[in-house]
């Protein structure tokens, strides 16, 4: 009994001198190269709901139950889960630049915090991507920093070459240009309205709305001036405002609903989209160049849809994206 308690008090002291050797703090990282742009592998990261196409706990954790909020994407966003073997955690994204890197708070119930960050250097259509966490651990847990990296360095790699196979199995868009260009002055016809932004819904929409405008111009007297178009006021996951407009060539009468409104010449940035109707590309395009260049948005977004898809086919279609800026070219009056 003796020798049992001698032995046990020697395993104690080993133990607590290891507590006070063992640095408090733990640093580990994984590198992996991923043959997709940046702007396709962040999506996946920033995107908090992506995790579960990719996560190593999520393959190693069935019982793992995850609900979202906060933000949609990027700084804000927050993943919350619940876990029969893994216990309850919360991860916070504190920290974005798009395309670039991302920082998180990780909070394991009982367990303390952990600082998440990731980076992505792209090079020639490759993403070197790095995903790495720290923290410190409490006094008497110090010894486990030792088997850390090991652990938790495991879990990275096997998190990275997921996420390398997702990324590199999505179809990769052209890269939009974006252009500076001069916006002439409008007249137009509107309605303004909103909608859910699920499914068919904005445009279906649109064309409940475009028919009242036709309507309007009919019992005018009054032809349309060119192709319809839409403005953007807002818009996320679940409801988009926005303008169905026609352009006329002269001042017309404005009714219930249907209003009368200029827009002036104004320079803007502009992408331009072929083959459909889905502008998500051109329109982040637009806002990371306006965000790059340091410039503000004047009023809302514009789509001209420049043709019509019945008689060139959906495949030709074209829609000009265009965000006038601040420094108005030529007064021409407004709304």
């Amino acid at each position: 009994m003796k020798k049992l308690l001698t032995v046990l008090i020697v395993i104690v002291g080993i133990y607590l001198l290891a507590c006070v050797l063992v640095p408090k703090e733990y640093n580990v990282s994984r590198t992996t190269s991923i043959d997709a742009p940046s702007y396709v592998v962040y999506s996946q990261v920033a995107n908090l709901e992506n995790w579960e196409k990719w996560s190593p706990w999520e393959e190693k954790d069935s019982t793992i139950d995850n609900t979202f909020s906060g933000a949609e994407m990027g700084i804000g966003q927050i993943m919350s889960w619940t876990s029969e073997e893994s216990g309850t955690g919360r991860l916070e994204i504190i920290e974005a630049e798009e395309n670039k890197m991302m920082r998180t708070t990780v909070d394991f119930e009982g367990q303390g915090r952990g600082y998440g960050s990731w980076s992505f250097d792209e090079e020639e259509g490759k993403t070197k991507t790095t995903w790495g966490m720290k923290g410190e651990t409490p006094f008497i847990m110090r010894p486990f920093n030792l088997l850390m990296d090991g652990m938790l360095g495991a879990d990275f790699e096997a998190g990275l070459a997921n996420l390398k196979e997702v990324a590199e199995s999505m179809p990769i868009e052209p890269k939009v240009e974006v252009k500076m260009e001069l916006m002439p002055a409008i007249q137009y016809l509107s309605v303004k309205d909103s909608c859910a932004s699920i499914g068919d819904s904005v445009s279906a929409k649109l064309g409940e709305l475009y028919g009242l405008i036709g309507d309007h111009l009919k019992a005018q007297g009054v032809e349309m001036a060119g192709m319809p178009f839409a403005l953007y006021y807002s818009w996320d996951s679940v409801s988009t405002v926005f303008e169905a407009a026609i352009p006329v060539a002269e001042e017309v009468e404005s009714g219930d609903r249907v209003i009368y409104h200029t827009f002036p010449a104004t320079e803007a940035l502009v992408a331009y989209k072929v083959g459909g109707y889905d502008t998500e590309a051109e329109h982040m395009a637009i806002e990371a160049k306006m965000q790059e260049s340091g410039l503000q948005p004047m009023g809302p977004a514009f789509e001209f849809y420049t043709n019509d898809p019945m008689e060139v086919g959906m495949e030709n279609a074209t829609t000009t994206v265009a965000y006038p800026i601040n420094e108005v070219m030529e007064n021409e009056g407004e709304e």
